[in-house]
């Protein structure tokens, strides 16, 4: 589904059923499901198709309390998604919406409800905010979207540039905190519910107590056996929803869980892409006849990828991930309505994102050659501390010199200037999450999960919804979620928990190499840590089967030599932001087409906000 558009109060009365279809129609085609009062609110939820026995608004207390559904949800009843739609009004019914929220299973969704009794309208989102949302206020109301660019296309919100967030998105490649592109819009934090009050005008924003950061200290020792029967349950919620399930399966550790710990009796079409001889191609070929599960790889030409770009930006925003878009197309043309994604369940599992080596000292950092990882309480470090080198982790060490090569030196001033800004929305961030007694590398971790990885990574996901359904088996389980959010980073990190539950319980997949050390998964985690270090040094693990196995491999420059219409738009783009002028970009961009400079998602990833804002210029 491509998700909600809503307007509430003045919005309401903007937001018609015509202006709402001509500003859909710029995105991509859609099936529309649309209410409104006519005074109050107007909703409507986009998608491919609709399912069988969908409504836009499912309606109880004798249709003065309704329901519009994005996603999926999964409570105690079992049924596919449509029972459980019906059980979540029940529920919202009964016991109110917050605790609604706290009883749900499993779920990726934003959902909105309507007390007509009351005139009071909200709209909530799952626990780790899977798919974005953004709203924006205007006067006398306020306008909820997944697809920002609806907004701007209806005329409803003002297109002045955020040149702190233009600058995040360059130099860390995603926004912080709750702030987006455009000025006039937000992103709604995870775990929280909006309201608008109609009858005062009021809106408000408030975080439930659902969010996992809310969960405590990881000092928790693992239960392999727990965790993996957790993650067979969790795999059985998902398959009982749909019958049309296709697994996005790469040569990871993610994906090929979900495929482990599918049901036997349900059947998982696997789906690849990627240049064929890749790595990760053809190990999770390997993996897909471990069950013997059909495989699938959908090739990506660049005059596909030129084709489809303007419709990926407008759905998703910044930054595009084409791979994802063209792969789920397939998914679609085959009659499959649901992709699952393995998203996040590295973090939970795999420990990659604890980066405290930096914040340690040298023996600290000796131990860590053997999995130890070392870790601090944040007021050993220090609160400025830690901000400075977050920052200095995440940021691109290419940026300056990609925006010397394309921006004008009006516009790099404008954006080197924020980086005070930048460092306070790090700053805010890391506050809410880190207290002074607390670990440091649980704070790195949080703190990267909830911007890099839902700020950035999941755009993957909003990208598919142009024609499936998404589900994140591992992430947006509750009980999976709280049963290893609390493990100690010393029994993660490394990879250390995710190669042993394979090796104990899954060890038919765990026979097949991970791509990213080229070992065999029944290897210790320490010989993966390692290998993966050789490769850095280009000492290699030959594998029997001939495969590229090159890591500076870029398909954005793959499909930037191959297309012209590509550069062209990419020029076009840069040039309508206000980066520079056609005539440098062009000179800086069209050499990608004979090799002789190399192309990057940058230029697509910042020239997507052209299709938000107003050109950087007239904030100058």
């Amino acid at each position: 589904m491509y998700g909600l558009f809503a307007g509430f109060g003045s919005a309401a009365l903007e937001l018609t059923r015509e202006r709402m279809l001509a500003a859909i129609e710029q995105v991509a085609p859609a099936e529309v499901d649309f209410y409104t009062d006519g005074r109050a609110v107007s909703l409507a939820l986009l998608s491919p198709r609709r399912p069988e026995g969908a409504a836009v608004i499912e309606w109880s207390r004798g249709g003065r309390l309704g329901c519009a559904l994005d996603g999926y949800v999964v409570t105690d009843r079992p049924g596919a998604s449509a029972v459980q739609r019906g059980e979540l009004v029940r529920l919202i019914e009964s016991v109110g919406l917050d605790r609604a929220l706290a009883m749900l299973e499993a779920g990726s969704f934003n959902v909105a409800t309507l007390d007509l009794d009351r005139t009071v309208f909200t709209v909530a989102n799952d626990r780790v905010g899977s798919i974005p949302l953004y709203y924006a206020p205007v006067p006398g109301g306020c306008v909820v979207a997944t697809a920002p660019y609806l907004a701007t296309a209806c005329g409803l919100v003002t297109g002045e540039p955020d040149l702190t967030a233009i600058a995040e998105l360059v130099y860390l490649g995603h926004t912080v905190g709750d702030r987006y592109y455009s000025k006039a819009m937000r992103r709604l934090p995870p775990a929280c519910t909006l309201e608008w009050d109609d009858p005062s005008a009021r809106l408000s924003v408030t975080a439930t107590d659902l969010s996992p950061i809310r969960l405590g200290p990881a000092d928790r020792r693992p239960d392999i056996d727990q965790i993996a029967e957790l993650t067979r349950t969790a795999c059985r919620r998902v398959a009982g929803l749909s019958d049309g399930n296709a697994l996005l399966l790469s040569g990871g550790m993610d994906s090929r869980l979900i495929l482990a710990a599918w049901p036997d009796a349900a059947r998982l079409p696997c789906y690849s892409y990627g240049p064929r001889e890749f790595a990760d191609v053809m190990l999770a070929r390997q993996v897909a006849s471990v069950r013997g599960a059909s495989f699938t790889h959908v090739p990506l030409p660049g005059s596909q990828v030129s084709a489809s770009i303007d419709e990926m930006l407008r759905l998703s925003g910044p930054p595009a991930f084409p791979s994802r878009y063209l792969a789920a197309r397939r998914i679609g043309q085959d009659g499959l309505d649901t992709a699952l994604d393995g998203y996040a369940g590295d973090v939970l599992l795999g420990g990659s994102f604890y980066d405290v080596g930096r914040f340690l000292s040298r023996p600290e950092r000796w131990m860590q050659l053997a999995n130890r990882l070392g870790d601090r309480r944040v007021r050993e470090v220090g609160f400025e501390a830690l901000v400075e080198e977050l920052y200095e982790s995440l940021v691109d060490r290419g940026a300056a010199d990609w925006l010397a090569r394309h921006a004008d030196g009006d516009v790099v001033r404008l954006l080197t200037a924020q980086r005070p800004t930048i460092l306070q929305d790090i700053w805010t961030v890391l506050r809410e999450m880190a207290p002074p007694d607390g670990s440091v590398a649980v704070a790195v971790r949080d703190f990267k999960l909830m911007q890099k990885a839902l700020h950035s990574t999941i755009n993957q996901g909003v990208l598919c919804r142009r024609f499936v359904r998404v589900a994140y088996p591992l992430f947006c389980d509750n009980a999976l979620l709280r049963a290893t959010w609390t493990i100690a980073p010393r029994y993660t990190a490394f990879r250390q928990l995710y190669v042993r539950l394979f090796r104990k319980h899954f060890p038919a997949y765990a026979a097949i190499p991970y791509a990213e050390s080229l070992l065999p998964l029944r290897r210790s985690p320490l010989a993966h840590r390692w290998a993966k270090s050789f490769r850095s040094y280009g000492i290699r693990f030959p594998l029997k089967t001939r495969a590229v196995i090159e890591e500076r491999y870029d398909e954005w420059n793959a499909w930037l030599r191959e297309s012209a219409a590509l550069r062209g738009r990419a020029i076009g783009l840069l040039a309508d932001l206000g980066l520079s002028g056609p005539a440098k970009l062009q000179a800086a961009i069209e050499p990608i087409g004979s090799g002789e400079a190399k192309g990057s998602g940058d230029l697509f990833h910042v020239g997507a906000v052209a299709q938000l804002v107003s050109p950087l210029r007239c904030s100058a």
